[in-house]
């Protein structure tokens, strides 16, 4: 099968837009599906019509606006819309290129796509890490006058000297002997292992601070989210926010209320 020759062509582009009769449509259907590499035509115009005919809604602020203008007027984007206009003039000229034209376009899409996800994703949640990250108000216990023998006062202390090893050290080796953990400790843990790079151990354990069944508990929802969002990570971003928005007793619930709805 030439999948150049126009006739094909325009029955792909009347199927897609559901302008087929049924037993037309039934026929060509049963063609798709003993045809790979129709089928593979059919599906990537489809996607084209999808991405060129879906009304997206973006919600722009001046800052994103701004962000817009300057990569619209860089150079890479300024080769590719050249690109993009004399492949459509080369098509307009010969319409039985569909198919090119068709190819062309989908990296086009997806390198549109990409400079999107550049403007509105990676960055945002970069800013928001900074507006609302808070690793220098944990729970104090200077505050309360704890003696200095106490392992949660010391916690502290080397925190705010920026001893993040020797706090990770210290509440490890406390942690075997602990039947109960303690979640005090377990934030202050969570935070140095992040403080160290080490977002892994500190995801998991403020996944045990959510279930330790404390009222400090939620606190663990919130500092996973600070992790996500520092490293643009938006679809668990999106799920924590979930939970957290879902519980008003839940701690910095007007906060994540205010991330969510500016997304």
């Amino acid at each position: 099968m030439n999948l150049e020759d126009i006739n094909i062509q325009n029955k792909i582009e009347a199927y897609i837009l559901g302008k087929m009769g049924a037993n037309e449509k039934k026929a060509f259907k049963k063609l798709i599906s003993t045809t790979p590499l129709l089928k593979e035509e059919v599906n990537i115009q489809q996607s084209l019509h999808s991405v060129f005919n879906e009304n997206i809604k973006f919600k722009f602020d001046k800052n994103k606006v701004n962000k817009i203008k300057v990569q619209l007027k860089n150079n890479e984007f300024q080769e590719l819309s050249d690109h993009i206009k004399n492949t459509h003039k080369v098509f307009e000229k010969n319409r039985n290129n569909k198919i090119s034209f068709y190819k062309y376009a989908s990296v086009a899409v997806a390198a549109i796509f990409i400079l999107f996800i550049i403007i509105f994703n990676p960055n945002d949640l970069n800013d928001y890490y900074n507006e609302y990250e808070n690793w220098e108000d944990l729970p104090s216990y200077i505050e309360q006058g704890n003696n200095e023998t106490d392992n949660l006062y010391k916690i502290e202390r080397y925190y705010n000297e920026e001893r993040y090893h020797e706090i990770i050290k210290l509440i490890n080796s406390n942690l075997n002997e602990e039947t109960n953990i303690n979640p005090e400790k377990l934030i202050y843990l969570g935070a140095s292992y992040f403080k160290v790079n080490d977002t892994k151990k500190a995801l998991k354990t403020f996944d045990e601070l959510t279930i330790s069944g404390h009222v400090l508990n939620s606190r663990g929802y919130w500092y996973k989210l600070l992790i996500y969002l520092k490293t643009n990570n938006a679809k668990k971003t999106s799920e924590i926010l979930e939970i957290i928005t879902s519980n008003p007793s839940y701690y910095k619930h007007k906060e994540a209320i205010k991330i969510h709805e500016s997304l």
